[in-house]
């Protein structure tokens, strides 16, 4: 994404906690989610009453946002969104992996690899990975919140199934392969004209060699996935894709996705769009169930 406003080179030099990166990754994911237009006003205590936290790392998150060129300050006035939410990439934010995501990935690729129990404690996973209570209380929210952990009804964590056997993986993507298409042909599907125009951009800049990083092709394919889900407009079809879409994360997580197959399946997609914008609903599903087959051929060499 190009920058959007002047930057000034003092405050470029300028050091965010980690508290405030983390904070400006989390207004930017819910303005994309919630699909806002540019000149949104961006008030500091309505974000810190949404993200419970006070102003004061409210106003470094915007400051560095600014920075990035992704929100525009106006004196007297205040904060307001510089484009709209859907142009925005995670990749174009210049922040480093955060200490708790770089833990939350190891979490994820030890369990991957078997190397964490099924069922664990606090206490084990303090020691286990030298953590405060604060970070690992951070950690578990995270890993809930996507959907690979879950709190037991007694006492301690237990880990969700995941795609890290063939007979999972297949599962998983038989399991789609019903789901997915479905959502299309559901009278209340409706494709949101925005995120779609959003959507062929970013896929037409895979298509175009524009994109090469695994991590931003692969957010550009699960956010495709879960802009079909909304456009259905049932919460149960979103929760579900959402659902797989994390599983998938943690294979991501191990780069076992090949990169060519998530190039290839962005034209796929573009197909998909075209049979949707032209009214053809049954083509789109059809359409959508073969891409979903074929990605499943293309699974990672499991231990």
């Amino acid at each position: 994404m190009n920058k959007l406003v002047d930057v000034n080179k003092e405050a470029m030099s300028q050091e965010y906690s980690e508290l405030q990166t983390r904070v400006a990754k989390n207004i930017v994911e819910s303005l994309r989610q919630e699909n806002h237009k540019k000149g949104t006003h961006l008030k500091e205590q309505d974000l810190a009453n949404s993200f419970q936290v006070s102003r004061s790392p409210i106003r470094g998150a915007l400051n560095f946002l600014t920075d990035n060129g992704i929100v525009e300050r106006i004196a007297n006035r205040g904060y307001f969104l510089a484009c709209d939410a859907t142009s925005i990439s995670l990749s174009d934010l210049e922040i480093s992996p955060t200490s708790d995501e770089k833990v939350c990935e190891q979490i994820a690729k030890d369990w991957f690899h078997g190397k964490v129990p099924e069922v664990f404690t606090e206490a084990e996973f303090r020691r286990r990975y030298d953590l405060g209570r604060l970070s690992l209380s951070r950690i578990l929210v995270k890993l809930s919140e996507e959907g690979v952990i879950s709190r037991n009804q007694g006492h301690g964590w237990r880990f969700e199934p995941t795609l890290n056997t063939e007979e999972q993986h297949d599962a998983s993507f038989e399991f789609r392969q019903v789901v997915e298409p479905a959502s299309i042909m559901l009278p209340t599907f409706e494709l949101d004209k925005g995120l779609a125009a959003a959507s062929r951009h970013h896929h037409q800049e895979i298509l175009n060699g524009n994109v090469t990083d695994i991590a931003r092709i692969f957010e550009i394919d699960a956010d495709f996935h879960k802009m079909l889900a909304l456009s259905c407009k049932n919460p149960f079809f979103v929760s579900a894709i959402e659902r797989q879409s994390n599983l998938r994360r943690l294979v991501e997580y191990e780069s076992l996705i090949k990169t060519d197959r998530l190039i290839k399946s962005s034209q796929e997609h573009m197909d998909i769009l075209d049979a949707i914008e032209v009214g053809d609903f049954n083509l789109a599903s059809i359409l959508l169930k073969q891409h979903i087959m074929i990605a499943g051929r293309c699974k990672p060499a499991f231990d």
